[in-house]
């Protein structure tokens, strides 16, 4: 007997991975509060980036821009662009910010329709280089 795949289509299988997804998320906002001052966040920085990313992707189709979310990940958006000019150097300043971003990504990720999320996944996984749906 063949084992079902398991997908994103898969209730059972989405609820898993949203859950495993919120842990991460969890943890990593934890650990960024812990960052000092100066300490290299290269990989802070990409860790925090495609949720952030891919929330903003999501709101941009659901045309949202003018909501209080869509302008919370913008700023932390700023922030993450600041500290990639920076070197990566880590100000504990972001903080605040990310984890704000980041909070926002971890409640509605449950609440996107999986079609979307998938399509902001794909869209950041091919670095940008296809068209958003919205904007031809």
């Amino acid at each position: 007997m063949r084992k079902k795949k398991a997908d994103a289509s898969n209730p059972i299988a989405r609820a898993y991975g949203i859950k495993k997804m919120k842990e991460a998320v969890v943890s990593h906002r934890i650990s960024i509060f812990m960052m000092e001052d100066g300490e290299d966040a290269e990989s802070a920085t990409v860790a925090t980036s495609l949720p952030v990313f891919a929330m903003m992707y999501c709101l941009e189709e659901l045309k949202e821009e003018e909501s209080i979310d869509y302008r919370k990940l913008k700023s932390a958006v700023n922030v993450l662009l600041e500290c990639s000019g920076s070197g990566f150097k880590w100000k504990r300043d972001y903080a605040i910010t990310l984890d704000n971003a980041l909070a926002i990504a971890q409640d509605r990720w449950g609440k996107i329709p999986q079609e979307l999320l998938g399509r902001a996944v794909n869209y950041l996984s091919h670095g940008f280089n296809q068209p958003h749906n919205s904007r031809g």
